[in-house]
C-alpha cells in the first residue's frame, strides 16, 4: 500500500517538470527541505501525490494557478515559471483522461497482429485513466505464437509493475500462454476497455502499414546473410541462433549473457542474462561459458528450437560449449568468433573446429554486428552487477544495521 507506481513516461512528455513539482510540493516548505516530521505527516504528502495524480477533480489545478499568478504578482518569476511549466504538463495529461477508467490505477492495452515470421504490436499505458505512454514493437516469430506471446510478456513486465487489468484481442484469451495469475487478462465487447482496444489496434495498423515493409527488407538482407553463414556450415536450418558470451574484471562478480536472434535478426524478448560464480582459475573465462550455457537451458523449455549455439571465443570455448550440451542431453551444432589482440572479429571456427577467415565482407560485417551485440550486452550487464555490488557493500556497512534489517529490507525493495 505504500507503493504508488505512474509510468512509464515517454521521452519529452514531461516526467522531469512534473517530478520536480510534486517534490516542490511535498518534499518542501518555504524553499527548505522538510526534516523531523512523523510517520503519518509522511504518509498524508503520499496520499497528496496520490491525490494529484488521479485528477479526481480540479483542485489541485486550480490552487497551483492561483500560486502562479500570486508568484507573477510578487515578482518571483523564477517561481512562476517553474509552476507554470508543472501547470502545462498537468493540464495535458487532465485533458487526456478518459474519466470511465480513472478508477483504475493501472491499464495497458495490449494489441497485435502476426505476419510471416513476424508479431507486430501496440501497448497503451493507462494511469487513472490518462494515457501516458504508446509503445510499438516488433518481435521476431521464433517460436511458436503463444509461446512467443508467454516470452514477450515475461520479459516485458520483469522491470514493470503488471496492470490492473491487460485490456488484449479476444483470441489471445484462447492460447495457453502459461502465465501466473498475476496477469489478468480481459477482453472487451463493448464499452470504455472496448474503445481503447479499438485504439490500439488502430495505432497497430497505422505502425504495421508504415514499418512492415522496412522490417520485411531487413528479413530479406538477414536470410541472405544466413545463407552465406550456412555455407560454411551446411545444416538443415538456421531459423534461432544463441549467441553466449561473459563479462567480469580480475573474476570479480563475473556475469554471462545470452542473446538470440531469429530469422537472422536480433530477437531481444528472448535475451537473457545472468550472475555467475566467480572462480580463480587461469580457465576461468573457459568455465564461465559452461554456466551460462547450462543455465540457459536448465531453464529455457524450449531446446529443440535452436539452430546453432555461437561461441564467443576460440577452440577452447567452443570444446567447453559442446561438452556442456552434451552434458546436458542437447544435440545443437556450436561454432565460435574469434576476436584478435585488438578485440576485433578475426576468425569463425567452424563446425570441424577449423579456423576460417571470411572473405566476404558482407558476412564478415554480420558476424561483427552479432559480436558487438553480445559483448554491449555482457558489458551492460555486469556494469548493472558492479553498481548493485557496490550498493549492497555500503548497505552492510551502515552502523546498527543488521543481517535481519538488511533482508527485511530486500523483501520490501527486491533488489539493493
Amino acid at each position: 500500500k505504500n507503493t504508488f507506481y505512474y509510468g512509464p513516461f515517454p521521452s519529452g512528455y514531461g516526467a522531469k517538470p512534473i517530478l520536480k513539482l510534486l517534490q516542490h510540493e511535498t518534499l518542501y516548505e518555504n524553499g527548505l527541505l522538510i526534516k523531523n516530521k512523523d510517520y503519518n505527516f509522511w504518509i498524508n504528502q503520499f496520499n497528496k501525490i496520490k491525490e494529484i495524480l488521479s485528477f479526481k477533480n480540479n483542485n489541485y489545478i486550480n490552487e497551483l494557478t492561483n500560486k502562479m499568478h500570486q508568484a507573477a504578482n510578487n515578482m518571483q518569476f523564477e517561481l512562476a515559471l517553474f509552476l507554470r511549466d508543472g501547470l502545462t504538463y498537468l493540464k495535458k495529461l487532465k485533458e487526456s483522461q478518459i474519466i470511465e477508467l480513472s478508477q483504475y490505477k493501472n491499464i495497458d492495452v495490449f494489441a497485435y497482429k502476426t505476419d510471416e515470421k513476424l508479431i507486430f504490436a501496440t501497448v497503451l499505458f493507462y494511469r487513472y485513466g490518462i494515457l501516458i505512454n504508446k509503445v510499438n514493437l516488433t518481435i521476431p516469430l521464433g517460436l511458436s505464437v503463444d509461446e512467443s506471446l508467454r516470452v514477450f510478456f515475461e520479459q516485458f513486465y520483469e522491470d514493470k509493475i503488471l496492470p490492473d487489468n491487460l485490456i488484449v484481442q479476444e483470441e489471445l484469451l484462447n492460447f495457453d500462454l502459461n502465465l501466473s495469475s498475476e496477469y489478468k487478462f480481459i477482453s472487451p465487447k463493448i464499452g470504455t476497455n472496448k474503445k481503447v482496444l479499438d485504439l490500439a489496434i488502430l495505432n497497430l495498423n497505422d505502425y504495421y502499414e508504415k514499418e512492415h515493409l522496412v522490417i520485411k527488407n531487413q528479413l530479406d538482407k538477414a536470410s541472405n546473410m544466413l545463407d552465406s553463414l550456412n555455407k560454411y556450415l551446411n545444416l538443415p536450418k538456421l531459423k534461432n541462433i544463441v549467441v553466449f558470451d561473459n563479462s567480469n574484471i580480475n573474476n570479480i562478480n563475473p556475469v554471462g549473457v545470452a542473446i538470440v536472434y531469429t530469422n537472422g535478426i536480433k530477437n531481444k524478448s528472448l535475451y537473457r542474462k545472468f550472475n555467475l560464480e566467480a572462480l580463480n582459475e587461469r580457465s576461468a573465462d573457459v568455465e564461465y561459458i559452461k554456466q551460462s550455457i547450462s543455465k540457459f537451458f536448465s531453464s529455457n523449455k524450449n531446446t529443440k528450437d535452436y539452430d546453432l549455439v555461437i561461441a564467443d571465443g576460440g577452440i577452447q570455448q567452443v570444446n567447453e560449449a559442446k561438452k556442456t550440451l552434451k552434458t546436458l542431453n542437447i544435440n545443437i551444432p556450436v561454432i565460435g568468433l574469434v576476436k584478435n589482440e585488438f578485440h576485433k572479429t578475426k576468425a569463425l571456427i567452424d563446425l570441424d573446429m577449423n579456423e576460417i577467415h571470411i572473405n566476404d565482407l558482407e558476412l564478415y560485417n554480420y558476424l561483427v554486428q552479432i559480436q558487438v551485440e553480445v559483448d554491449r550486452f555482457a558489458k551492460s550487464h555486469f556494469r548493472n552487477r558492479q553498481k548493485i555490488s557496490s550498493l549492497e557493500g555500503k548497505l552492510r556497512n551502515i552502523k546498527g544495521l543488521g543481517p535481519n534489517m538488511e533482508q527485511n529490507l530486500l523483501n520490501h525493495f527486491k533488489s539493493y
